[in-house]
């Protein structure tokens, strides 16, 4: 196991924790801060779709980088537009390592890069 994708276990692993934390925080505010409800059912998916694409990541299925860009993605849009919100200084923490985090991933995930596959021409 390389050390590149240590660092994606690893790092993606934080991101799904830090995804379930934040679900469960914005469940639990109340009042004219409220996030909607697709928001908080939206973090539960991003962790499922990353805990899931991790998976895939360490058995190297094909399907699982594109999961991983577009989960990281979303996360960051999500980071950005939480920030226009009256959070606390806990949820402005997991948002902004989650952003970092993913970020990090994606720039990996891209430096990796899996070689194209040769195409092997016979001549008859």
């Amino acid at each position: 196991m390389t050390r590149s994708l240590k660092f994606l276990l690893a790092a993606l692993a934080i991101i799904t924790v830090l995804d379930v934390v934040a679900a469960v925080q914005a469940a639990q505010i109340t009042g004219p801060d409220k996030p909607p409800v697709f928001a908080v059912v939206g973090l539960v998916v991003l962790a499922a779709a990353t805990l899931t694409a991790t998976v895939g990541l360490a058995r190297d299925a094909r399907w699982a980088r594109p999961v991983i860009y577009i989960a990281c993605a979303l996360r960051i849009i999500s980071g950005i537009l939480g920030l226009g919100g009256h959070t606390s200084a806990a949820r402005l923490t997991l948002g902004a390592v989650g952003v970092v985090l993913s970020v990090a991933v994606i720039a990996v995930l891209v430096r990796t890069r899996r070689p194209a596959a040769e195409i092997v021409i016979q001549h008859t």
